[in-house]
C-alpha cells in the first residue's frame, strides 16, 4: 500500500491532505486543489469527483486525514526526492526514493549535485 506525496490534481506537493468519507483507497489530495479545479470545472459530470477513484464526492463529503498529513509534514520539502510512502501492516511506514538513471539523472534530467560522469567500457569479446 503505497501514497504518492504529491496531489493527484495538481501534481505539486500536498499541503492539507484530504480525502472522501467513503473512499477505501489510501491515497490523499490536497483540498485547496482539489476545490479550486472543480469550482472552476465546465463539465457537470465530471465536477466533484474523487481524483483518485472517480467517485461522487461533494465537497461535503471531504474530510482532512491527520496521519497521512502528518507523514507529509515529516517529508516537508523532500516530495520530489521521494516517489512514495510505503505502508507495512503494522502502520509504520517507509519511503521509496526516486529512482535516478544511469547517468545520475532525476525524472526531471537534473545531474546528481557532485555527480562524477561515468565513462562507458566495452566489455564484448570482439576486438
Amino acid at each position: 500500500m503505497t501514497l504518492r506525496p504529491l496531489c493527484p490534481v495538481s501534481h505539486c506537493p500536498i499541503e492539507e491532505a484530504a480525502i472522501g468519507k467513503d473512499c477505501h483507497h489510501i491515497q490523499v489530495f490536497d483540498l485547496h486543489s482539489y476545490i479550486a479545479v472543480n469550482q472552476r470545472m465546465r463539465s457537470l459530470d465530471k465536477r466533484w469527483t474523487c481524483p483518485v477513484c472517480g467517485s461522487p464526492l461533494r465537497p461535503d463529503d471531504v474530510v482532512l486525514h491527520p496521519f497521512a498529513q502528518g507523514i507529509l509534514d515529516t517529508l516537508r520539502g523532500d516530495e520530489d526526492t521521494v516517489e512514495a510512502i510505503v505502508f507495512n501492516e503494522d502502520c509504520s511506514w517507509s519511503t521509496i526514493s526516486a529512482v535516478k538513471d544511469e547517468k545520475g539523472r532525476g525524472a526531471e534530467g537534473e545531474t546528481e549535485e557532485g555527480g562524477a560522469r561515468a565513462e562507458m567500457i566495452d566489455l564484448s569479446d570482439s576486438e
